[in-house]
């Protein structure tokens, strides 16, 4: 359940005959709707007038019984994959749906103190700015990221606390993700004497991390919906974004001609482990393999202007 271990709360504290108890006796649970069923399987009541489940209380006193809950409150915790034996022992517990660890308030002195405002060591925040702008990955570079090099557990692990810190807010255009959507979690590499190093993973809604990815999304969303989110949040004119978009593809054709060393150290430093390890001279290899089972990628093919004729509307109009 969301807040509360819901069978302690009431497995030991049975109704006694709710139908009876006045206001004054009852103590009144926060229940999920969806968790209505097994609230009633465990002796939960439900008080039409007050559209609230409820129990009796243990007779002492409301404060002392909040505070009893308040020890079996859920705390969900950063956990990387390669430590998940060890979570087990020390009491956490595996939850399927948030895909994250979580352990109770009272059990908190087990586990080291996630107050570390989602810092993670040797990353730059400032690399980059929160400028959004088109980000190319070389060729050679293509799938061999993070996400492919960790489990996927340390991945969400990781990408989660990347949100948490921003407040699920996009850290380029300062959108709220509303319920129901999600932040994408964008790596910023360096590239540096023959090394691609990780330096900072930002926070993105879904249409800044398309139009970073630009060469990829324009085949799945469209070049005027991407150009047009640029131009919005960057302020450009129809020049401007053009520019911008020419002088990417310059420099990842510039990039293009290297392979790149793999640096991962930002991820290992802080408690991950490689699942798998890549070395430079199979990047290219990985990158055409795996091309070959996917959808064509497009981030080192020239953007429109010099890829595709006009059309016969804007030769008209030109002439």
């Amino acid at each position: 359940m969301l807040e509360y271990e819901l069978e302690f709360l009431l497995s030991n504290n049975p109704s006694y005959g709710f139908e009876h108890i006045p206001d004054r006796d009852r103590e009144y649970l926060e229940v999920p709707y969806r968790e209505k069923e097994e609230a009633k399987k465990l002796g939960a009541k439900w008080a039409k007038e007050k559209k609230k489940w409820y129990r009796k209380k243990d007779g002492r006193g409301g404060g002392s019984l909040k505070r009893e809950l308040d020890k079996y409150k859920i705390v969900y915790l950063d956990i990387p994959f390669s430590e998940k034996e060890r979570a087990k022992e020390l009491g956490a517990r595996w939850c399927p749906n948030k895909k994250s660890w979580y352990t109770f308030t009272e059990n908190m002195t087990n586990f080291p103190s996630d107050d570390h405002g989602g810092i993670l060591a040797g990353e730059d925040r400032d690399f980059g700015g929160n400028t959004l702008f088109v980000d190319l990955i070389p060729k050679s570079c293509w799938f061999t990221n993070v996400r492919y090099c960790i489990d996927r557990a340390d991945w969400d692990t990781l990408r989660r606390r990347v949100y948490k810190r921003v407040k699920n807010i996009c850290e380029c255009c300062g959108k709220r993700v509303r319920k129901g959507e999600s932040l994408e979690a964008h790596e910023r590499w360096s590239y540096k004497d023959g090394i691609q190093k990780l330096e900072r993973v930002v926070a993105l809604c879904t249409i800044c991390h398309q139009v970073t990815h630009y060469g990829h999304s324009k085949g799945l969303v469209g070049e005027e919906v991407l150009r047009t989110h640029l131009k919005h949040v960057r302020g450009f004119g129809d020049v401007e974004c053009e520019e911008h978009i020419q002088e990417a593809y310059r420099l990842v054709a510039e990039r293009n001609l290297t392979d790149w060393e793999l640096d991962l150290s930002m991820v290992t430093d802080n408690g991950f482990k490689l699942a798998r390890t890549v070395r430079k001279e199979d990047r290219r290899s990985i990158s055409a393999a795996r091309s070959e089972s996917r959808p064509p990628r497009s981030e080192s093919r020239p953007p429109r202007s010099e890829s595709r004729p006009p059309s016969p509307r804007a030769a008209a109009r030109n002439k």
